[in-house]
């Protein structure tokens, strides 16, 4: 995971007014045509009617063996079809309870607004009376407040699960079915957004394609004792964006992987490193527990923001503390928490690729390579959803001699004699002489012909 982490999209994008709105639907029997590609949103084309994802958009053919357990994501140049989606669905219960909790927020501020200059009005004697009533009710008030709290907290206990390998407890309020439900839906997203970016699966864009497709299918053959990985619908897309270095995995699946990734990991191992990491966010399910987390702390604050609201004596005020409170819950709460998530990825998607027999010690190199470009991150660690890549470096290499064990258990090639992290003080070499041109130096250059390979936009938006 690096610049955007799938399950950081997932918890952006279900908040989206327009997911709420339309959701591409899934047939039941998907249609073939003459091809074989099986495609599942409708969309006429001259007298035919084909079935793509988007606009021409759709996915190739999956045949179940060992050479080939991943679908691509493929776009036709020569297509210009008018996009029809089906039928809406009724929104999932997982984006309805976001919606509600944050309207819920919204409502809190209203209420304790108006209880505020509902008593700012009350005559002096008024308030009196309503300050002793408020003492001879004392203990109903304590106990009302006590059984909210404790409905609270047996919600959050009945909601406790642990995760896949490393066994964390942790709370998560959705089910498998709804977050594979959000997922499919920001794909369907993602798609439309990178449109005219995506590079095309056609004869020129399969070197891309063949090297995506190759690390992620040795991946999840090494990986195929976790039903998290088996049971999944694996598919691939590659995006033409230099500036982005990054790669994600959604819950559902769908790999995509940016080029400026690729030009970044210059052998298939470091490849792989990067998405077994992305691939154990996918397996241990941190996009629900992080979309339930921040849904739970939403409905939590709701008392706390009507309280406060009602007692700060203007509306600037409770505005202001209110500010500071959401910053001071994100950097005490949230950002911790997904620095954790971070680490608990990194260290299960290194098993991933060592079950996988890659040469895990590009681990380390990875991060270094990643530090070197984005320079010093350590002076703001505390503010980021990711720990500082000199630390990713440092625990990935500590984690290293378990990792090589685990290579030989699973009967693996022996490791090149040559170790890659000798590279690493070369790189540093480099950059303290050039470094201005310290990005281009870590690149491998990809042989990419934009007019050919990138399907022309009908959006004005696209600005790869």
């Amino acid at each position: 995971m690096l610049t955007v982490s799938s399950r950081t999209l997932l918890c952006n994008k279900i908040l989206k007014s327009t997911l709420y709105n339309s959701i591409l639907d899934n047939l039941s029997l998907p249609l073939k045509n003459r091809h074989g590609f099986a495609h599942n949103a409708a969309v006429k084309y001259g007298h035919n009617e084909h079935v793509l994802r988007s606009k021409s958009i759709f996915t190739s053919p999956l045949r179940k063996s060992s050479e080939n357990i991943l679908k691509i994501h493929e776009v036709h140049p020569q297509w210009n079809c008018h996009f029809q989606t089906s039928s809406k669905r009724n929104a999932l219960p997982a984006i309805v309870a976001h919606v509600i909790a944050r309207f819920s927020k919204f409502g809190a501020m209203l209420l304790g607004r108006t209880v505020r200059r509902y008593w700012q009005k009350l005559p002096p004697n008024e308030k009196v009376i309503w300050k002793n009533d408020m003492k001879k009710n004392r203990n109903v008030i304590s106990m009302i407040v006590g059984v909210i709290l404790c409905g609270i907290y047996a919600y959050y206990l009945n909601h406790l699960y642990e995760t896949p390998i490393t066994k964390r407890k942790r709370f998560v309020a959705f089910t498998n079915e709804q977050i594979l439900e959000m997922s499919k839906m920001q794909l369907d997203e993602l798609l439309l957004e990178n449109e005219g970016c995506i590079i095309p699966a056609t004869k020129k864009g399969l070197e891309f394609y063949d090297r995506v497709v190759k690390v992620s299918n040795q991946l999840i053959r090494g990986n195929q004792d976790l039903p998290q990985i088996h049971d999944l619908e694996w598919t691939v897309t590659v995006v033409y964006d230099d500036k982005q270095i990054n790669a994600f995995v959604l819950p559902c699946g769908s790999i995509f992987v940016y080029s400026g990734m690729l030009q970044l990991c210059d052998n298939d191992d470091q490849l792989g490193i990067i998405l077994g990491h992305e691939m154990a966010h996918a397996v241990l399910s941190h996009s629900a527990e992080e979309v339930s987390l921040l849904q739970f702390w939403e409905y939590v604050y709701i008392l706390p923001i009507a309280a406060l609201w009602a007692i700060l004596p203007s509306d600037l005020t409770a505005y202001i503390a209110h500010l500071m409170g959401s910053k001071m819950k994100e950097i005490l709460m949230e950002l911790p928490h997904s620095r954790l998530l971070e680490e608990e990825a990194d260290k299960v998607g290194l098993i991933l690729a060592a079950k996988a027999c890659f040469d895990i010690r590009e681990a380390p190199v990875v991060w270094a390579k990643m530090r070197l470009v984005d320079g010093d991150d350590s002076g703001i660690a505390w503010l980021s959803t990711h720990p500082t890549n000199e630390e990713r470096q440092k625990v990935l290499d500590e984690l290293l001699p378990e990792g090589i064990n685990l290579r030989e258990i699973c009967q693996c090639p022996q490791l090149p004699h040559l170790d890659p992290r000798q590279k690493i003080a070369a790189y540093d070499k480099m950059f303290k002489i050039d470094f201005y041109h310290r990005k281009e130096k870590l690149y491998v250059p990809l042989n990419v012909n934009k007019d050919e390979m990138i399907l022309q936009s009908s959006s004005p938006k696209s600005n790869c």
